[in-house]
This record gives C-alpha cells, structure tokens and sequence, in this order.
C-alpha cells in the first residue's frame, strides 16, 4: 500500500530526499513537518552501520533516545537479545545503561517498565510494527529530571504525562499471541525517521484521562497511602528491618500501574506490587556483610503472592497454574504492596495473604497434581470467605 502523508490523510507522493524515509503529499506538507523532522533526519545518515555482534544472541536495533538533559532526541543503537523456547522467538530488550539518571548508577530489568502502542489514535491509523516507550519505572519518585527532549516536541505540556528520566523509544514485530500475559515480541525493528512522528503523535495523546477531581487528588503532595514493604532476607538480617513494614507512598507511586496479582484478585482483595529501585543491585554490593543461608536478594512472601490461579494458564516465563512468573522467582529484593483502589493495607493483611499462598494454597496446588485431577477443584477455595477465615486463624496463632 501506498504511504500516507505524516502531517494530512493524503497519499504521501513525495520522499524526502535526506533521509528517503518519510513521506508527503506536498512540498507544503512537508515544509510543515521539517522542524520536527529534521531532529533525527540530518543524522540518519550517521545510523546504517549496525553494531557487530559480541555474543550469541545479541543483536543491536535503532532506538531514539529521550535524554532529560538534551534538548533534542537522537538515534542510538540498543542492545537486546533473542532466543528461543517451545518453538516461539523472543526478544529481551537490555541497554540498561542508557536509564542511568548518573554515571555510575547500575539499571537493571526490573527498574524498567514499557508503554506499548500499535496505532496511532491522532491520525487514526494501525501502524506496520509496534512501539515501546521505555523509562525508569519510578521516576516520578526517584529525584530524575523531566525530560527536556520531550518537551520540546510535545504540545500543552502542562496537560500531558509528566515524563522524567530517560526515555527509549523501540520497534518490534507485532505481538501475535492473544493471550495476554504471553505477548513477548519475536524480533526487532530499526526505527527511522518516519517512525519520529508517530511517537511523537502517542506522547502529545499519553495524556491523563480521569476526573479533574482525581487529578488533583493524585497531584496532591501531602496526601499519602499507606501500603507495605515486603523486605528481602539481607534487609532483616543486616538491616534489622522487619519482613513486612508498613510504608507511606504517594498516589502517583508507579505501583498502581501494575495489575493486581491473580490471587489477591480472585479474593476481592487486589493488592499490586512493585520491586524497590536498587534493592538488588544494592545487595549484590553488600554481599560479603550477609552470612544467611539463602541468597540476600530471596524474598519468599513477595515470590508466593506472585502464583497463578487460572488453570488454562501455563506458560513458564508468565503466571502459570500455581507458580509464579520466573522473573518473580529469583533475585527479587524488597517490594512495595499496595492495594489497587488506593485504600489502607496493613502488614498484617500481606503477612496472612502471603503465609495462605505460601503454605496453603501450595499444599491444594501440590495435592491437586498428584492426584491428576482437574485444576477447577482447587478454585473453590480460592476464593474470599476462605481467606478471610484463614485470616482469623492466623491472627489467633
């Protein structure tokens, strides 16, 4: 099909002639476009050499860069890795280095979060591949910057999505599978200039969309929520930190982003969880001052209140029948748990929910395998009237 126009709906007839990625219907059209375009245009030219390889895996695809502290986005070249399991490909993104808010500050995976998009809702177009905008999963929290880059191609910034920190823009394949929580990409996508508009297009639409009264309740500084950490176990035993502490976070806190877990959710209690920024890597520089039997990053109450409880689900790298997602398996560090509808959680709630999953809802999923019997049998009591009685017992210990 032919490409449309970036700045009208009209067949795009002209290319440019720098970069010969983007498309116009006019020399009027395209006059219009230049001042954003030529952002990333006049460097393409410096992007068509890919990085060689250093490992099986690695390949490396051109992102744009959202530096908080540049005034102008740019190309770079980012890092993921690809493999393979049960047949399917998939690609992790790495590239850590390039959320540092400071030189020696080490990122990892889970101080990452992503928002896709496939459609461009401003011009009412599917677009051919999809987009992440990656960031710093607590930025709003973590002291970063707002992002000058941004602000400098968005419009109305005082209404938009107050982005901080560094941001990467990346292309992928379509995730294919329908199945939600088993949509990985299988492959990268260089992005180039043309893709500049339809990102840009997704920030000035990424606006917030609830009631103003939420909005300045969210906004609201000196409201907090009282949620719960769950501390790994280098945190009580170095630290001296109880395992489930109650904490103060703010409404905007990057926590209710996340979907409440399975469990919590099937109970009528739906609690979210994110891991806390540096736990781990801070672990992993204090190692030598633990002498625990397990690793200083396990965090067993936060892996158990991670397990599935759909039997249709099973799939290793996500929620499965009774387990948790890998990446709540291992090198968890301390978490923070709050309830999605924003109300008070106590640590006596996430100590008897997590102590249920753990040695109760275990025990039903184990029994339940080695019986080969259907997974429904164990649904029944999931549910919250066994909870809560759970509840009164663990309480009357």
């Amino acid at each position: 099909t032919m490409d449309l126009c970036e700045e009208c709906d009209n067949p795009g007839t002209v290319r440019c002639s720098g970069c010969r990625e983007s498309h116009y219907c006019s020399k009027g059209c395209q006059r219009k476009g230049w001042k954003l375009h030529k952002i990333l245009c006049t460097t393409f030219k410096d992007f068509q050499d890919r990085r060689a390889a250093r490992e099986p895996g690695e390949i490396w695809t051109r992102a744009i860069y959202f530096h908080p502290e540049e005034e102008q986005s740019r190309f770079v070249w980012m890092r993921s890795q690809h493999g393979r399991h049960n047949g399917r490909r998939w690609l992790k993104p790495e590239s850590y280095e390039l959320f540092a808010n400071t030189e020696n500050e080490a990122m990892e995976a889970h101080d990452l979060s992503s928002a896709e998009f496939f459609r461009n809702e401003v011009r009412d177009r599917d677009l051919n591949h999809t987009f992440f905008l990656r960031y710093r999963d607590d930025f709003l929290s973590d002291g970063s910057k707002a992002n000058g880059a941004i602000r400098n191609v968005v419009k109305n910034t005082g209404y938009l999505h107050d982005w901080r920190g560094p941001v990467v823009a990346y292309g992928t394949g379509h995730l294919t599978n329908d199945i939600l929580l088993d949509r990985d990409p299988e492959y990268g996508i260089d992005l180039t200039p043309a893709d500049f508009r339809h990102i840009i297009d997704q920030l000035n639409y990424y606006v917030f969309r609830g009631s103003y009264v939420e909005l300045r309740r969210t906004l609201n500084p000196a409201r907090k929520i009282q949620g719960v950490r769950i501390n790994c176990d280098a945190d009580i035993e170095v630290d001296k930190r109880p395992r489930f502490e109650k904490v103060e976070i703010p409404p905007a806190d990057p926590v209710f982003s996340q979907d409440p877990t399975p469990v919590s959710k099937r109970i009528e209690l739906p609690i979210v969880v994110r891991r806390v920024l540096r736990s781990v890597s801070g672990w992993v520089r204090r190692k030598s001052e633990y002498r625990g039997a397990h690793a200083p990053k396990d965090n067993q109450a936060a892996t158990f209140l991670h397990i599935g409880c759909d039997p249709k689900e099973n799939y290793y790298r996500r929620y499965s029948w009774g387990l948790a997602p890998m990446e709540w398996q291992d090198s968890v560090g301390a978490v923070i748990v709050a309830r999605k509808d924003k109300q008070p959680l106590l640590p006596e709630h996430v100590a008897a929910l997590a102590d249920w999953c753990q040695f109760k809802l275990i025990h039903d999923f184990q029994e339940q395998n080695e019986a080969d019997l259907s997974g429904h049998v164990v649904l029944p009591k999931i549910t919250k009237a066994e909870f809560e009685k759970h509840y009164s017992a663990w309480k009357a210990r």
